[in-house]
């Protein structure tokens, strides 16, 4: 009888010591509305959930896990757990990102950006590159066909393949211009995070953009949200030798 007692009770303490522990509760918006599709992060088991359309979440978490919640429009949240985090649970409320001060707005750069391309704000200068020949600009034909202009500069190019090398190379220094400013737009608490070196930032990017994680000119909330989780994924062997 003894024995059985003790075989109870070290079971049952073996089962508190490895059972999972959550975390659960509700993300709402400034107005208490819930906020469907939010993410939230566990950076240290790096599990990620998102929140269903009454904002609710439960994610698995132990004490002194950090937890990030990320949104498009809204400012990050971090929830280091505690005893109590487990115990009850949380209701988080989101701040925008933009905020009004003294009757002035204050916008995020990503918003500003989208004002610009929907108001039409001229954007900055094209660099100053040759034209690349092709036959259409070589060979020039007039309204009233008496001559035709040839430019045998371009026609040269054109058959010896230095417009084609110039072609690629535009379109080598425009891509790595675009993994570039990508790589520029998460914080430096984002990278450090991650655990990915400078020098591999824009191999980074290039890896999300060839698993379609990301395209077109996402803002930095978006690029952090979607990158995130594949931070761990990347830094394997077989992907970053």
């Amino acid at each position: 009888m003894k024995q059985k007692l003790l075989f109870i009770l070290f079971f049952i303490s073996y089962s508190c010591i490895t059972a999972q522990t959550f975390v659960s509760g509700k993300i709402l918006n400034e107005e208490d509305f819930p906020l469907p599709g939010v993410q939230i992060f566990n950076m240290q088991n790096k599990k990620a959930v998102y929140t269903d359309a009454e904002g609710g979440f439960r994610i698995e978490a132990s004490i002194g896990d950090e937890l990030r919640i990320l949104t498009n429009q809204y400012n990050r949240r971090e929830i280091i757990v505690s005893e109590s985090t487990l115990k009850q649970e949380q209701k988080i409320k989101m701040n925008l990102s933009v905020r009004e001060i003294a009757g002035v707005n204050i916008f995020s750069k990503s918003q500003i950006e989208n004002m610009k391309n929907k108001i039409g704000v001229p954007g900055p200068p094209e660099k100053p590159r040759e034209e690349v020949p092709t036959l259409k600009n070589s060979v020039k034909i007039p309204i009233i066909p008496i001559a035709v202009a040839i430019d045998l500069n371009k026609i040269y190019k054109l058959v010896s393949g230095d417009a084609r090398r110039m072609k690629a190379l535009y379109k080598y220094e425009d891509q790595q211009e675009y993994l570039t400013k990508l790589a520029m737009l998460p914080g430096d608490d984002f990278w450090e995070q991650s655990g990915i070196p400078l020098e591999k930032r824009t191999e980074f990017i290039q890896y999300l953009i060839g698993k379609k994680i990301i395209s077109g000119k996402p803002s930095k909330e978006q690029l952090e949200l979607a990158a995130l989780p594949f931070t761990e994924e990347f830094r394997k062997p077989k992907f970053n030798p």
